[in-house]
């Protein structure tokens, strides 16, 4: 027997999910979500607006109401074969750097021209040669996490790689070679961006990424459309999940209710999307820019993610959720410079 909530739930989502095509350009740049696919993408994305369908049953679950509807649906890519498994090739070298614990690095896009922090497919081979060289074990973030909640463990120099953004150069130059390398990364990407382009960037399509996830490649949210920084208190340009900003059409500045709602809808949505076109079960939030507080992690943590990339680096050791990571993708890092960054992580007991 249905409670009167979850009828009342029902019907707001079948309503919204019908609102939605005829909402124009005006929402979709308030967070709502591109109408551009197939219809059984949109009622999980509609529900996530819902605070009522969008309050997690448990850990990395945003849409526990739906569940029922979503059975069959939210499986991810029908993979032909399972992932390869990733043999790095053995170098022979004895290098202990430290153990039971996980180095991160951080990297956002490759081009043949480099810029702050784009760096060139060659270079960004020269760093897996080096790590190889250098005896680091490359592994994935969800091993990464299991061993942080510690269900497993991982080898001594294990090392993690991330991309933030998602753009297309991650499947076109990094996808290619960390393959060959025997490599795995994971990319955080703005969800509201997929399949789209601008005039510098072109990012990720849905395609591209089931395509790399039935690979054991991971994506996980940069938020939905809450990246770029906008004008805050003050005139200050402020990163819009973590500030109050100021609202184009009244000019007044958002209310700490509007606020908290408008990153509940993004947050939400980023999820139900990630979940249903790639099946995922876990949930993981880069900060965009690296900016978080206390109440940026408690909101993101009502809608079940767990676990934050942040840009301060440092190890990761079992039992923490703000995961540290290394900038590496700068264009002045060459493969032998990476090393010696790095080995200021070494634990000096193992030299």
């Amino acid at each position: 027997m249905w409670s009167k909530q979850c009828i009342r739930s029902a019907v707001l989502a079948v309503v919204f999910f019908f609102s939605l095509p005829w909402a124009g350009p005006e929402a979709r740049a308030a967070g709502y979500p591109d109408m551009t696919g197939s219809t059984s993408d949109y009622i999980p994305a509609a529900a996530a607006f819902l605070p009522a369908l969008a309050a997690p049953a448990g850990p990395g679950t945003a849409l526990p109401l739906l569940a029922p509807f979503l059975a069959g649906r939210a499986a991810g890519p029908a993979c032909p074969k399972p992932p390869t498994p990733k043999t790095p090739q053995d170098t022979g070298s004895t290098e202990r750097h430290f153990a039971g614990q996980v180095l991160i690095l951080l990297y956002h896009h490759l081009d043949p021209r480099e810029s702050a922090i784009t760096i060139t497919p060659d270079r960004f081979e020269q760093h897996l040669k080096a790590l190889q060289m250098h005896r680091y074990h490359v592994v994935s973030l969800e091993d990464a996490i299991a061993f942080l909640e510690g269900k497993t463990t991982l080898p001594a120099n294990a090392v993690v790689l991330t991309f933030d953004d998602g753009y297309d150069s991650f499947y076109r130059f990094a996808y290619p070679l960390l393959k060959r390398h025997g490599m795995t990364a994971t990319n955080f990407v703005i969800v509201g961006t997929i399949g789209t382009s601008s005039p510098y960037f072109t990012f990720l399509s849905w395609s591209q990424m089931r395509e790399m996830s039935c690979d054991g490649f991971g994506f996980y949210s940069h938020t939905y459309d809450l990246h770029n920084d906008l004008p805050g208190e003050n005139g200050r340009m402020v990163t819009p999940l973590d500030h109050r900003i100021v609202l184009e059409a009244t000019g007044a500045l958002e209310t700490e209710e509007d606020h908290r709602q408008k990153v509940l809808r993004d947050l939400s949505l980023a999820e139900a999307l990630l979940q249903v076109r790639l099946g995922n079960r876990l949930s993981v939030l880069s900060f965009p820019h690296g900016d978080y507080s206390e109440d940026t992690v408690s909101l993101a943590q009502s809608v079940g993610i767990r676990y934050f990339a942040t840009t301060t680096p440092g190890l990761n050791r079992p039992g923490e959720h703000l995961l540290r990571r290394v900038h590496a993708g700068m264009p002045y890092i060459s493969g032998d410079e990476l090393i010696q960054m790095l080995s200021a992580y070494d634990d000096k007991r193992m030299k």
